[in-house]
């Protein structure tokens, strides 16, 4: 004989006159495992997101356009185009990104509000031509990912000030797209990291001696560090222990 269990739901009486107890809630987590998988979500968004950041230099299709910005949601977008005027020659290499290391920069400049646009219009110079109209509005859009969790500091952008002689002005050389999505949204200041001449020789010598461990890990394994560590960014390789 089969027996199908149709006893009443909570709050009704069994036929053995006992009471059904609802269900226990499931345990919720802890507060510092609520704010990893926040830090989790965050990182899995910025790793979705740069793929279609990285093929943005290579579209070449018409383009929607982005409902809050009027710019195009696809593909690379002038910097002149948000207010920004481009001056490659005006930064020193050695404050760019390509020229020092983030360390370098990041332990040898200031925390300055640093006033981006003024009654008459932008007035914060770009080194950078272009940017790509993915991350433009993913990081408007999620905040979140303007930052990485595992840093103990705020990311920032980071700009040159040249000399008084030289009209002081701030040349933006690494963070284009938090200051392109800071200049739509009608700011008037945004945080940076400011470097001056008085900050080459540190950062020089701090880049060198981040060069210089990095010969060292190639000469001792034969890899580059950097390159893995990229091709892992973009999920061109697995990861140790990854199916």
């Amino acid at each position: 004989m089969e027996f199908t269990d149709r006893r009443p739901g909570a709050g009704q009486l069994d036929i053995f006159g006992g009471e059904h107890e609802e269900p226990a809630a499931p345990p919720q987590p802890s507060p510092e495992a609520q704010d990893r998988q926040r830090r989790l979500e965050g990182a899995r968004s910025r790793r979705d997101h740069s793929g279609d950041r990285l093929w943005d230099s290579t579209w070449k299709g018409d383009s929607p356009t982005h409902p809050t910005t009027g710019l195009p949601t696809k593909g690379l977008i002038p910097v002149e185009r948000v207010g920004m005027d481009y001056y490659p020659l005006d930064a020193p290499s050695w404050s760019t990104v390509r020229g020092s290391a983030r360390s370098a920069r990041r332990a040898n400049s200031t925390v300055q509000e640093v006033p981006i646009q003024d009654s008459h219009g932008p007035t914060i110079k770009a080194a950078q031509s272009v940017i790509s109209a993915v991350r433009l509005h993913q990081q408007m859009e999620h905040p979140e990912t303007t930052s990485n969790p595992r840093l103990p500091e705020r990311e920032l952008p980071y700009a040159y000030k040249s000399s008084p002689r030289d009209g002081g002005e701030h040349i933006l050389v690494d963070g284009h797209h938090r200051v392109a999505g800071a200049l739509l949204r009608n700011e008037m200041f945004h945080p940076m990291r400011v470097m001056t001449d008085a900050n080459r020789p540190a950062i020089e010598a701090h880049t060198a001696r981040i060069q210089a461990a990095k010969a060292r890990a190639m000469e001792h394994t034969g890899v580059d560090p950097y390159v893995v560590l990229n091709a892992q960014q973009w999920g061109l390789t697995r990861r140790r222990g990854a199916p």
